[in-house]
């Protein structure tokens, strides 16, 4: 298995994981759909690192978008989504996907500052494999929005 960043070429090898997460999640695919796409066209918000097997079959990804950190003087990368195939060893995947990850953030003109994951409430179970995945911890912040769209 091999992990890189994915392209706009890549959304239909990935469409069937995408459209896995966005029913774990509970999300509208129109909108999952959208945002996936625009992702991957548009490398100033975010980016996919995906896993694939030697036949080119997408077999796990990550979605993370960018916040800069003015405190921080760095960029925290927000987990936007995360599937693993059922069919593949989750340990596999995952270290792949992670090695993918630090070799991406290498290349990137700014520094990584940390991974973050905000899961609605009623949704932690389904978002239980991506933090223990990438070891994340409880915040000690609150989390406070404002839907503006």
């Amino acid at each position: 298995m091999t992990g890189r960043a994915a392209t706009a070429a890549d959304f239909d090898k990935l469409q069937p994981l995408f459209q896995a997460n966005c029913q774990r999640m509970q999300y509208e695919w129109s909108k999952y759909e959208f945002a996936a796409k625009h992702i991957l066209t548009n490398p100033e918000y975010g980016f996919i690192i995906m896993v694939e097997k030697a036949d080119g079959q997408a077999v796990g990804f990550v979605s993370l978008t960018f916040e800069w950190s003015d405190w921080r003087n760095g960029v925290f990368f927000w987990m936007q989504g995360f599937q693993i195939d059922s069919t593949c060893d989750e340990a596999t995947v995952v270290g792949t996907l992670k090695a993918a990850l630090e070799l991406h953030k290498a290349s990137l003109d700014y520094q990584c500052c940390g991974i973050r994951l905000c899961s609605p409430k009623v949704l932690h179970t389904e978002a239980e494999q991506a933090i223990r995945a990438f070891d994340l911890k409880p915040s000690h912040y609150y989390i406070y929005h404002v839907d503006t769209v």
